[in-house]
């Protein structure tokens, strides 16, 4: 219910204390849609990078044939497209005869098709959790703060960004 409500901390912290990415154990998923899909549809790309990265199953069908894919390529989140193709999504699959990429052309959500055709998406390498300690490197517009540390306190799926905090304990 975390991810239907859209509350990606709550996915998060859920995630991190062994809950399973494709709710396998739980009362409130229904057997047939997964949290990924239910993410996806809902465009929530915070849950949706939260999932990837605890190994939800990224090409599990709903029983009309969609997956997480398609869903977000039908609903227009093209961050959720772009998450989901970063992490290998099948983009060749159909559902109806489609490929999601079509789905979305289809649609009329053109930035869900361009994500396609950007061989450049990649998930970030590294992902710290928030209460993080991260050193300050190479920060433009501030070098005061350069080789401080700082607490991240939240991350940006659809930028790819950190927020830290550089308060008092941290300098």
């Amino acid at each position: 219910s975390a991810v239907v409500e859209q509350q990606a901390a709550c996915v998060q912290l859920l995630l991190e204390r062994g809950a399973h990415a494709d709710g396998k154990g739980t009362s409130c998923t229904r057997p047939d849609v997964t949290p990924l899909m239910i993410a996806c549809m809902l465009g929530d790309s915070h849950s949706t990078f939260a999932l990837i990265e605890h190994g939800a199953t990224l090409n599990a069908a709903d029983p009309e044939g969609f997956a997480a894919l398609h869903h977000a390529c039908y609903a227009g989140h093209a961050a959720c497209v772009k998450l989901l193709l970063a992490a290998q999504a099948d983009r060749t699959r159909r559902c109806g005869g489609d490929t999601a990429q079509q789905i979305a052309q289809n649609q009329g959500h053109a930035e869900c098709v361009a994500a396609f055709d950007d061989d450049q998406l990649q998930l970030p390498a590294t992902r710290f959790s928030n209460g993080s300690r991260v050193r300050i490197v190479g920060l433009v517009g501030k070098p005061e703060h350069n080789g401080k540390l700082a607490e991240v306190t939240t991350f940006n799926p659809d930028s790819g960004r950190y927020t830290v905090s550089l308060s008092a304990p941290y300098h």
